[in-house]
């Protein structure tokens, strides 16, 4: 059989970006299960022995296929956002990643153009490819903390501009972009028929008054993506969610798969929705150890820590003279997984981003780099 028939080029160069996480393919070749996961950007706070009555009862449905419309989880975040969206608004999925996948899925057809700002997550790229469409990138600039600017996204936009990505708190640097050069975007973007992708991947570590979702209605192109995945700790359930006009979330409806939310992540993510404790807890705990990590490692010599809004931070290691690859060896040698963020478009071999977690972890880490920096 001649496959070339079959597969077309465009799907026989399809790759994935390699992400943080990677404790199954180590573990599997000589680290323990001690390892600490550094490279990777989960609350540290939760804890499924906190919720595992909840899990239990949810495990009675699983002999039922799940709401596929994940109707109660709908009606609970219409209750967290205090009834500033409706259910019409909302699409659940199976994490980030589907939502990303159904937006280019339904809205990005060969040689449309999409224009994403550089270095951001990977699997932008990937949707969009998949789908036939060409990337035009922009690029956010180290001198300015990685900082987008509207004109240099707005200069691109052509009649064959489909959609603009944007990741707000930007992935691997974690700061909050400027409020005002989003909605610019936004409204000049409208204009021209353009949709606007916005990323709030981490926006409940910043605190929910920055997220875009409180203006919704505002707007008749902004489809906003939302995760319970870093956050509130869900990474193995995959559960996410999109939010946008009634009218783009029924196109967007279309092209789901059925069933694609399995009924404990529902179940969960409604519980975390209902912990306001949790919630005020997280955004104070990682704050404060935030600025412990920072603190600490600024006293390293020659390491530049990016400013962060986030449970992660970025850090430039061209003055070491270590290359990124080789921090995370020499790293991994103390049972510590670190981020290689040399595979970034737009970042070079010596950025590597770290995760804030408990402070006996974080010390562990930091006293690791702090001793291979001076050794090296």
């Amino acid at each position: 059989m001649n496959l070339n028939k079959i597969f077309s080029k465009i799907k026989k160069n399809l790759t994935h970006g390699s992400h943080g996480g990677e404790i199954y393919t180590i573990n599997n070749i000589e680290y323990p299960e001690s390892l600490l996961d550094f490279s990777t950007n989960i609350n540290p706070l939760f804890t499924p022995d906190a919720f595992f009555k909840k899990i239990q009862n949810s495990m009675i449905q699983v002999q039922k296929y799940p709401d596929s419309n994940s109707t109660q989880l709908k009606q609970e975040l219409v209750n967290y956002f205090n009834d500033r969206i409706g259910l019409d608004n909302i699409l659940i999925g199976a994490g980030s990643m589907e939502i990303i996948s159904i937006f280019c899925d339904m809205v990005i057809n060969p040689s449309d153009e999409v224009i994403i700002s550089q270095p951001t997550f990977s699997e932008y790229a990937w949707s969009i490819e998949k789908n036939g469409g060409k990337i035009i990138y922009v690029f956010r600039k180290p001198e300015k903390n990685f900082r987008i600017k509207s004109n240099p996204i707005l200069d691109l936009i052509s009649a064959k501009t489909r959609a603009i990505f944007i990741c707000n708190p930007n992935n691997p640097n974690g700061l909050l972009d400027n409020f005002k050069d989003i909605e610019e975007i936004i409204n000049i973007a409208s204009k021209h028929d353009v949709l606007i992708f916005l990323d709030e991947a981490f926006i409940e570590f910043t605190g929910e008054p920055n997220s875009f979702v409180n203006k919704i209605s505002l707007f008749d192109n902004l489809f906003v993506c939302r995760t319970f995945t870093k956050f509130f700790g869900l990474a193995g359930l995959r559960v996410g969610y999109g939010i946008s006009t009634p009218e783009i979330i029924e196109y967007m409806s279309r092209g789901q798969l059925l069933w694609s939310v399995n009924c404990i992540g529902q179940s969960l993510a409604q519980q975390l929705l209902k912990s306001k404790s949790f919630v005020e807890e997280s955004i104070e705990f990682i704050s404060n150890e935030r600025k412990f990590v920072i603190n600490e490692i600024e006293k390293i010599p020659n390491l530049k820590i990016f400013p962060s809004d986030t449970n992660f931070l970025l850090i430039n290691t061209a003055k070491t003279g270590i290359t990124s690859a080789k921090l995370k060896k020499l790293m991994l040698k103390d049972d510590i997984l670190i981020r290689d963020c040399s595979n970034y478009y737009g970042l070079d071999e010596y950025y590597i981003r770290v995760s804030i977690k408990t402070r006996e972890q974080n010390l562990k880490m930091i006293n690791s780099l702090k001793e291979i920096i001076e050794l090296n």
